[in-house]
């Protein structure tokens, strides 16, 4: 089970460990190599990133030389949104894959700040991904890309998925 912790970070499925915002790179590259294999990655606006894939969960985590690691997002593989997720991942004692995403909008209410969930579309029943990041964004994480008024994380949402070659794009997220 992965278990959000906004403001934190995430706490990592059989003991493995949790990743704190502020971390370094290697540090929350062995904890995450314990549970499955870690693939360095490129990420625009990110000094440094890495990718696993656990239990029908994909997991980007990136972040900065000196601020350390201060985003990630989990993202469901495979048949989502039409089913629920193999490894729970959990918040405020939810499954936020698990369940479909209006009963998990009505159990929740809001969301705290920094979290985006990713709605499923129109023909989709459960969240297809989650994305933390710290609470005080990197300077340059408060500009824009290219004067459209789209923060640097959305840029990073949408150069994640053309990473993975998941034949679509998805919509462009404001942070």
């Amino acid at each position: 089970m992965f278990e959000l912790l906004p403001r934190t970070g995430i706490v990592l499925p059989h003991g493995a460990g949790t990743l704190s915002f502020g971390m370094a790179e290697r540090p929350a590259q062995w904890a995450v190599a314990t549970l499955c294999d870690v693939r360095e990655t490129w990420v625009c606006g990110l000094d440094w990133a890495f990718t696993a894939e656990y239990g029908g969960v994909s997991l980007l985590v990136g972040g900065g030389r000196e601020a350390g690691m201060d985003c990630f997002v989990l993202d469901r593989i495979g048949d989502a949104p039409r089913t629920s997720a193999t490894a729970p991942v959990v918040w405020q004692g939810i499954d936020l894959f698990g369940h479909p995403h209006q009963e998990v909008t009505r159990a929740l209410g809001a969301v705290p700040a920094g979290m985006r969930l990713d709605h499923p579309g129109e023909h989709g029943t459960y969240f297809r991904g989650v994305s933390l990041r710290a609470a005080t964004p990197r300077p340059h994480q408060r500009n824009t890309y290219r004067g459209a008024g789209y923060p640097l994380f959305a840029l990073w949402w949408r150069v994640r998925n053309d990473v993975r070659g998941a034949g679509e794009t998805r919509a462009w997220i404001r942070a």
